[in-house]
């Protein structure tokens, strides 16, 4: 054994599913930037950030974190949303 408990092995994919976040924004915002297609940066930072925010929040249980910023994390997400029905409701 390693010696990394089950909580840090589980962290491991939650930083992994952060990568992939990270690298579909990337990209998305590249399309966005070099050929005009996909959705506006804003939508497309909207959706990703209340992913990245559960993501963040699932990360804070795993590790035992603090309840103050699992609540953060919570509340992001629920700003990102938020942010995201405004940008399609005003479609």
């Amino acid at each position: 054994m390693d010696g990394a408990g089950p909580n840090e092995t589980y962290a491991v994919f939650v930083y992994i599913v952060m990568a992939c976040l990270a690298l579909e924004a990337a990209l998305l915002l590249i399309l966005w930037r070099v050929r005009g297609i996909g959705l506006h940066p804003a939508q497309t930072l909207a959706f990703l950030g209340a992913g990245a925010s559960f993501t963040g929040a699932l990360l804070v249980l795993i590790m035992g974190g603090s309840i103050a910023l699992l609540g953060a994390c919570l509340s992001g997400a629920f700003l990102c949303h938020v942010f995201d029905i405004v940008l399609r409701w005003k479609k």
